[in-house]
């Protein structure tokens, strides 16, 4: 899966982690406009979800293989969802 990960600025972490929530959406604190669909908690506030839309479900940024977003793992819709439905709570995540 291509992904999308932390900048220099706010990099995603490293480790092995748990999947401790889930959730369909949520809208993105600093552009309440946009919205990340299908996320999985791993720790904290870092989470895999969808590329990001607005709120009318219009592509906002889809780009993939970048290191741009605040510390969470961006990936593909499909695989957002993917992700969402088949990986259970617990579920170890590792992120090298």
């Amino acid at each position: 899966m291509r992904s999308t990960v932390g900048s220099a600025e706010t990099p995603t972490i490293t480790g092995t982690f748990k999947v401790i929530g889930k959730g369909s959406y949520f809208t993105v604190p600093d552009h309440e406009e946009w919205i990340c669909k299908y996320y999985t908690q791993f720790y904290q506030n870092y989470l895999i979800h969808s590329v990001v839309y607005d709120v009318n479900d219009k592509l906002v940024d889809g780009r993939l293989g970048k290191k741009l977003s605040h510390g969470c793992v961006r990936v593909a819709l499909e695989n957002a969802k993917y992700i969402y439905d088949n990986v259970p709570l617990g579920s170890t995540v590792y992120l090298n």
